[in-house]
């Protein structure tokens, strides 16, 4: 854990979502025994710790940091800065098709204009990918690049 504005903010996925959901119904938990996990909040949880883990990746991948990027009027999800210019992703934690991955790419152009560095080349990183969408990298393509492997098994929850 690390402090942060007198809060401590949990550096492990599991701390993270056990002071998120299970901690708020602790008392819940040792009267009936049980908890009722909030689905949303456990998606968004892991679509959260996703990003994190996507920029560790690109970071180990592109031997440069990778971090998020926000401004007054935008955001991006991750941004590397090369000898070339700012290499843009947009990470989704979804599985995404040629035509969203078009209209994204579409979107984070126009977004990368704001940015006051030269845009090299912009990105989707997607947990999955439907047919050949481009410029997308899956989780699974990113994992063997960062962990110069030839097979990388995922299971998704």
């Amino acid at each position: 854990m690390r402090l942060n504005s007198a809060h401590l903010i949990p550096q492990q996925p599991f701390w993270d979502y056990w002071f998120k959901a299970i901690y708020p119904k602790r008392d819940e938990a040792e009267v009936m025994g049980e908890v009722r996990i909030d689905t949303e909040l456990l998606r968004s949880h892991f679509a959260w710790w996703f990003e994190e883990v996507v920029r560790e990746l690109l970071s180990k991948t592109l031997k440069t940091p990778v971090k998020p990027w926000w401004s007054k009027e935008t955001g991006f999800d991750a941004v590397a800065l090369t000898d070339e210019g700012a290499m843009i992703y947009e990470v989704k934690y979804a599985n995404v098709d040629e035509a969203t991955a078009e209209q994204e790419l579409r979107r984070l152009k126009a977004k990368a204009k704001s940015l006051p560095y030269p845009v090299a080349e912009t990105w989707i990183i997607a947990r999955e990918a439907t047919g050949n969408p481009r410029n997308t990298i899956t989780l699974e393509e990113l994992m063997r690049q960062a962990l110069k492997v030839s097979r990388v098994s995922v299971t998704h929850i």
